[in-house]
């Protein structure tokens, strides 16, 4: 029987002796028997009530060492030297179980969880008391079956197929199906029954009914004849889909057969089958595939533990081991290093056989390599930090003197390129020189020992020489760039036969184009072996000298990006490229997010942070990663969770809050490196006082900062109540189980008919953050609200007229003109600005007055005072008002940000 007649079905496992940082390859043990469940499993995940941002989350639990396995000191313990810090710990609960054993035909019936099958061709569907049974007569046909509510948004789901025949021709698929939608939407992990006798694997996704396949056929190692059981093991978490096939009987393998990230799909819960006998199959007569057991489990956290605690009581029998598990952002906000700058995190990719970054402190006399095995560069009247101007860099050095000023290094381990070298660097003039200077020198092996680069009041030049002194080649462009900003250049060989050929490159910083000046010349490019910056003019700038082998990809478009400092990148794309660079999972929802400006250096988790303030998005963890939620993809949220008081939904009383906690009337904005806006809702600060706020942002133009002020004002003004204890009991309401599953932070939630205590108060609000607690024949969840209408704006169709399509706009100075008495079906409505609509395809619309919300469905009167024709007490309120009550638009269109 399900939950919670029977046993709340929660399971724990570990993955000792993991990466913490790389879950593919996480290995978990069921460590059920070892927890004691009765004292209760909690999870804490969000935003704390008076919080700002989204806390590591939480889970805390008790096992039971008696055995001494979780001290992870004990030498005679199961997981001796496996159990580290940071070792991974999930929680799961079941949402689906069937072993089939009943009799049905025409489907699949009910499973073991008490949840219904849902087939599509029942007559394709059996269950012969051990297994249910799809057969399909010829090939090319397919079927789908769902197991209603039972599913969940990250789900684990194990299942035992075997089919009564290898196949022949073409395969039979049997795909497990995840975050289903409907038929045409959802995701597809196949085990593959092939015609070599091997099984294969193969992940998709169906979108709009069109099926991209994301991971095509990869072999197993796994064989199967006719009934041989293959167990498959599918795991979609968060951006992480993931399958695994072994023979039934033997020990799961621990690496996953294939796995790929996507987060393109939308949201979907729910789990199942699709069965496939392909085109082109051959076998004759029926195929049947047979499932004897099915397991899916929703994945409730996901996280690592960061210690290991060992008591016991006075007679030292009673010995456990106190749990506090703690997801993703724990290990990212603690003792994390800034990321380098963007230019140095490129350069270092490419094996540099020299690099020096110039990003040393003003107090500097010499510029640190930038690889472990060099050496410092040193000069000549140098101001280290001198620059700060350099988008991709965090700063720069500063030539001070024409002619004098210079910086030099030599490579410690000038190592042979293959087929040619390179040679980069960064500058920035303060002025043009009159006549030709020298700008950059490289000193190497082969037929051109010494490459002198310079910089005339026109053109760049470039001179190559020999042993003897001899020029070998020289060439001339004009400058095509503006030298007093910054560009970036490369000097590049490439030997081919017994020529080589060279090419100097160079581009402006922030722009799209290179140029470039070739030339050949007899003979070989060994090596570069020193290098030498000068300076044309006074307050030369230059950073980030490279020498390496010559497939550095300058000549790029993502090369240009990063020498910009990823200027102009959305926050969502920011957020995404951070993470895949520091190997962290994440699903980037889509939305319209904002550009941002140069990424500066910072920890990782600043940065992510910082994209999240300058979008308006929230970032939170999602399984073993990230998810973030672009600002724009936070407006007009739909319902999640459509709850009752009257109906018992809600457990505890609520405890409402009418506070100040989150007020800000005076917001200032500042960009980073540019300028700022300031709002004040004067209004607000005269009736309530001054909550000033300010914020720096990291954002590509200053355009739009007062916009951004202005919607932290309205966020920080609307007058509605917080709800930061909502508390639910899905013991007593298990039809939510599904949907609570399914749930991610800031989801939306109502609460229908409130108590008398906050008549005509709306209880719909975003889930900031929540605790629940797991038991045996317990499941309650304590939330953390916060008010959703703020969210809720109006959209414009773009066209001629600027259809408005959602929302109403608010009126100014719209009072009773008389009094009106409860229950009346018409109020006189005065206004002192433009008058309220007359127009029939605009009602029904809804006001508000002295808190007794109404719909009204037609306004009269060419001018003031107007007769409204209305519906009373949408919010259960009714009253009587007096005239001059003010009358309002209820939930006006307002500026989003």
């Amino acid at each position: 029987m399900p939950f919670p007649t029977s046993l709340l079905p929660v399971s724990v496992w570990l993955a000792p002796g993991s990466n913490p940082v790389d879950p593919s390859t996480w290995v978990w043990q069921d460590i059920t028997d070892d927890v004691r469940i009765t004292a209760g499993i909690s999870i804490e995940e969000g935003r704390a009530d008076e919080g700002n941002k989204v806390d590591p989350s939480k889970c805390t639990l008790t096992l039971d060492n008696r055995s001494g396995n979780y001290s992870p000191r004990n030498a005679l313990g199961q997981w001796y030297g496996q159990l580290r810090k940071n070792t991974p710990l999930q929680v799961r609960v079941d949402q689906g179980v069937d072993t089939f054993g009943r009799e049905v035909t025409n489907g699949w019936g009910t499973s073991d969880s008490g949840h219904e099958w849902e087939v599509g061709t029942p007559s394709a569907y059996l269950v012969d008391g051990a297994a249910g049974l799809v057969t399909l007569a010829t090939d090319n046909l397919a079927t789908y079956s769902r197991l209603v509510d039972g599913g969940a948004l990250d789900v684990d789901v194990e299942y035992v197929a075997s089919i009564n025949a290898v196949t022949t021709g073409a395969a039979w698929r049997s795909g497990v199906l995840a975050r289903y939608i409907d038929n045409d939407n959802h995701y597809r992990l196949y085990t593959v029954f092939d015609p070599s006798g091997e099984i294969y694997v193969r992940i998709a996704k169906v979108v709009n009914g069109s099926i991209p396949v994301l991971v095509g056929g990869v072999p197993t190692g796994v064989t199967y004849a006719s009934g041989t059981k293959i167990r498959t093991r599918v795991q979609v978490s968060g951006s992480s889909l993931r399958i695994r096939c072994w023979l039934d009987g033997t020990t799961e393998p621990g690496i996953w057969n294939a796995s790929v990230e996507d987060s393109d799909l939308p949201r979907g819960s729910g789990v199942g089958f699709y069965q496939s006998r392909v085109e082109g199959n051959t076998n004759s007569g029926a195929m049947a595939v047979s499932i004897d057991y099915y397991r899916a489990a929703a994945l409730l956290f996901t996280g690592t533990v960061p210690e290991w605690s060992v008591r016991w009581d006075k007679s030292g029998k009673n010995c456990t081991g106190p749990i506090v598990a703690s997801g993703i952002l724990r290990r990212l906000q603690q003792g994390a290093s800034p990321l380098r700058s963007p230019i140095y995190r490129q350069l270092t990719r490419y094996n540099p056989t020299a690099y020096w970054p110039m990003e040393d402190g003003n107090d500097a006399t010499t510029a640190a390599s930038g690889i472990t095995r060099g050496v410092a560069a040193s000069g000549t009247d140098v101001s280290f930090a001198g620059d700060d101007t350099l988008p991709g860099a965090a700063t720069a050095a500063k030539l001070n003197t024409a002619g004098t000023s210079r910086i030099s290094g030599r490579v410690t381990n000038p190592a042979n390129t293959p087929n040619g070298y390179a040679g980069a660097a960064y500058f920035k003039l303060d002025s043009l020189p009159v006549t030709e200077k020298p700008l950059l020198e490289f000193r190497g092996t082969g037929r051109v020992t010494r490459w002198v680069i310079g910089c005339a009041p026109t053109a760049f030049t470039i001179k190559g020489y020999d042993a003897d002194g001899d020029q070998v080649d020289a060439a001339a462009g004009f400058h095509t760039i503006d030298p007093t900003k910054w560009f970036a250049m490369q000097l590049e060989t490439q030997e081919v036969g017994g020529t080589t050929e060279w090419v100097l490159i160079w581009h402006q910083v922030g722009a799209t184009i290179f140029y470039a000046l070739p030339g050949d010349y007899t003979g070989s490019a060994d090596r570069i072996i020193s290098f030498t910056a000068y300076a044309p003019t006074d307050s030369t700038s230059v950073a980030h000298v490279w020498i390496g082998d010559n497939d550095l990809p300058f000549v790029d478009g993502t090369f240009m990006k990063i020498s910009n400092g990823y200027s102009g990148e959305l926050a969502a794309d920011r957020i995404a490229r951070l993470c895949a660079e520091e190997g962290v999972p994440v699903l980037v929802e889509a939305g319209e997010t904002k550009a941002m400006g140069p990424q500066k250096v910072a920890k990782f988790l600043d940065l992510l942070r910082l994209a999240e303030d300058s979008d308006g998005g929230i970032l939170f963890e999602r399984g073993a990663g990230l998810q973030y939620r672009p600002g724009r993809a936070r407006l007009n949220p739909p319902v999640d969770l459509a709850l009752d008081f009257d109906l018992g939904h809600v457990d505890d009383a609520p405890e409402p809050t009418d506070d100040d906690q989150q007020m800000g009337n005076d917001w200032t904005v500042t960009r980073e490196g540019g300028s700022s806006a300031r709002v004040i809702d004067q209004e607000h600060v005269d009736e309530f006082g001054r909550y000033e706020q300010s914020i720096t942002l990291s954002l590509a133009r200053d355009r739009g900062l007062r916009h951004q002020a202005a919607w932290r004002v309205f966020l920080g003004t609307y007058d509605d109540m917080r709800w930061p204890s909502i508390s639910l009991n899905l013991a007593r309401n298990p039809f939510l189980v599904p949907t609570w599953s399914s749930l991610v932070l800031g989801a939306r939630m109502t609460v229908d008919h409130p108590p008398d205590q906050v008549a005509g108060v709306d209880v719909d609000v975003l889930v900031a953050g929540r605790k629940q607690v797991l038991k045996p024949k317990l499941w309650t969840a304590e939330l953390n609200c916060e008010p959703a209408r703020p969210w809720d704006v109006g959209t414009v169709v773009e066209g001629p007229e600027q259809a408005l399509t959602t929302g109403r706009v608010q009126t100014n100075g719209s009072t009773l003109a008389a009094d009106v008495v409860a229950g009346a079906g018409s109020l006189s409505v005065a206004s002192t600005g433009r008058l309220w609509t007359t127009n029939a395809d605009h009602f029904p619309l809804t006001i508000v007055v002295g808190g007794e919300r109404m719909s009204v469905t037609a306004i009269s009167g060419p001018a003031s005072p107007q007769t409204f024709t209305v519906i009373r007490s949408l919010n259960d309120v009714d009253k009587d008002h007096d005239a001059g009550t003010p009358v309002e638009v209820y939930l006006p269109i307002r500026v989003c940000l």
